[in-house]
C-alpha cells in the first residue's frame, strides 16, 4: 500500500496524512481557498509544486497568481 490508505485507524490516518501534507487540513478548516500549482519536475521527473492559501473570499488572489506563474514559467 502507498503512503496514505484507509486500512488504517482514523487516528494513524490523521497523523500520516498531516505529515505528508501539513497545509491542506488548515485549508479544509479554515475554509480559505487554496490553490496548487505546477512549478517544474525534479532531476528524477518528480513534479515539484506550491500550494498557496488567500483570506476567506479571495479567490481572485489565487487566480491571478496562477496566472502571473503561468506567464512567467508556462506549464
Amino acid at each position: 500500500l502507498g503512503v496514505l490508505h484507509l486500512d488504517q485507524d482514523s487516528a494513524e490516518f490523521g497523523r500520516e496524512f498531516t505529515a505528508f501534507c501539513p497545509f491542506a487540513g488548515l485549508a479544509n478548516l479554515t475554509g480559505c481557498p487554496a490553490i496548487t500549482l505546477p512549478l517544474g519536475t525534479s532531476h528524477d521527473g518528480l513534479p515539484i509544486g506550491i500550494m498557496a492559501m488567500a483570506p476567506f473570499g479571495r479567490e481572485d488572489w489565487l487566480l491571478q497568481l496562477a496566472a502571473e506563474l503561468e506567464a512567467a514559467a508556462p506549464w
